[in-house]
């Protein structure tokens, strides 16, 4: 009986306020890791990008290329300089969103560092103090983040546009090599 009187009065008392900054805590923690995978995955989507654009390209210059480029005229040409514009824009688009980012943490990497700020704190005011370096790690990751997804929205639209021409540039191969349908006369009884 004196034991378990002794332990329950040894218990650390923890406050509310210390529960509910730790929890803001793990969800902070949460935020930062899904921060940094969504970066990850913007650059996956500009690599799935440029290499979707690629094979397109390649394909569609392949089959042009076969289909007679001797009967391809000054409009054709025109369209096919303005897509390879484009691709050359994606490319660009593509680097300068693959480009290496700086990320911030919300742990200083420097042991004296660690040792200022939180080793000479009360538990309240080290958790006050880690919650307010997380709110400003994601504040700082932001940045790199939207100029990422700004970067994937832009080379989505290029390829997109890229297609577009593509496009025009097969209904222009196609009328050089075949008659089209509107192409025909019409047949007389």
């Amino acid at each position: 009986m004196f034991l378990k009187t002794l332990f329950q009065h040894s218990k650390p008392q923890i406050s509310k306020e210390s529960v509910i900054k730790r929890l803001i805590l793990d969800e902070l923690r949460t935020t930062l890791s899904a921060q940094f995978n969504n970066a990850d995955g913007l650059d996956g989507k500009l690599k799935q990008l440029l290499s979707s654009a690629s094979l397109i390209l390649s394909i569609v210059t392949a089959l042009q290329i076969t289909t007679g480029i001797e009967q391809i005229g000054w409009f054709y040409l025109t369209v096919l300089v303005f897509a390879l514009v484009l691709y050359a824009a994606l490319v660009i688009v593509i680097v300068r969103g693959l480009r290496p980012m700086t990320y911030h943490s919300s742990i200083p990497t420097d042991w004296d560092e660690i040792a200022d700020r939180y080793f000479g704190e009360d538990e309240d005011e080290a958790l006050s103090t880690l919650i307010s370096t997380y709110l400003d790690a994601l504040d700082k990751n932001d940045i790199p983040i939207n100029h990422k997804a700004r970067m994937v929205t832009f080379a989505s639209r290029l390829l997109v546009a890229i297609v577009l021409t593509l496009i025009i540039l097969g209904i222009i191969g196609l009328s050089y090599s075949v008659v089209l349908p509107w192409e025909s006369p019409l047949p007389t009884p």
